[in-house]
């Protein structure tokens, strides 16, 4: 398993929407003391009157085994009903429960379909891994252009993997390949789709992983320095 998906899975963000309840609140409060119990308790209160974040974050509990017996069917549990719900953070996390096999059996192609869905909604982290499992042709039928599309989303989002994985993936594109994502691009963008960015949450981590944004880019073709070879492509998903 490479060092990025490592972060991935371990990753723990206790979100709290803007107009979240009183429950949300305490929760995130006492899980910013490390009171995991107190966290638990408001987190089920608030996701049992069907508030997503809450459901995410009572998930997050479970995965991680803080103030509870670390369990990832309760985990997949919760995720599951955010993730029927709508919320990407909950889509992404089922991505990465099938596709480790935490709760569930390993299936790359129910993982690639969850990761779709969060991607499709502009969730960073899932565009990222999306754009690996193109790359790899894991769970889903290889496709650089699509691999390059994704990692271009959320490069523009700037997350910390997508740049270097691009510049990685773009060594073994050939120009047509480039071209053809250089044009997926460019449909998107004029289909003027409503912006898919969220209202900043708040956000405490039981894991402090470096993070530097990355400048927003625009669609320029890369040079082409040599012909490309057709190279395997790191993947920045794969087996622990």
């Amino acid at each position: 398993m490479t060092p990025y998906l490592r972060l991935a899975l371990s990753l723990l963000l206790l979100s709290l929407l803007p107009a979240a309840r009183a429950e949300l609140e305490t929760g995130l409060k006492a899980a910013t003391r490390q009171h995991w119990a107190t966290a638990k308790t408001e987190f089920e209160t608030a996701a049992n009157q069907g508030d997503t974040a809450a459901m995410v974050n009572l998930g997050n509990l479970y995965q991680k085994g803080l103030g509870v017996n670390q369990d990832y069917t309760q985990a997949l549990k919760w995720y599951q009903q955010a993730a029927d719900l709508g919320d990407r953070a909950a889509q992404g996390k089922l991505g990465l429960l099938h596709y480790f096999g935490l709760g569930v059996p390993i299936d790359y192609g129910m993982a690639a379909q969850w990761f779709q869905r969060a991607a499709e909604q502009g969730e960073p982290t899932a565009q990222t891994i999306l754009a690996s499992l193109y790359a790899r042709g894991e769970g889903v039928e290889k496709d650089t252009a699509s691999a390059y599309f994704w990692y271009t989303r959320a490069m523009e989002q700037g997350h910390p993997e997508a740049e270097q994985a691009r510049a990685e993936l773009v060594e073994a594109m050939s120009p047509g390949e480039i071209g053809e994502a250089l044009s997926r691009l460019a449909a998107a963008d004029k289909q003027e789709l409503p912006d898919q960015s969220v209202t900043p949450v708040a956000q405490v981590s039981a894991v402090s992983p470096p993070h530097h944004a990355r400048p927003r880019h625009r669609h320029k073709r890369p040079e082409t320095r040599k012909p490309a070879s057709r190279t395997k492509v790191r993947s920045r998903a794969s087996h622990r």
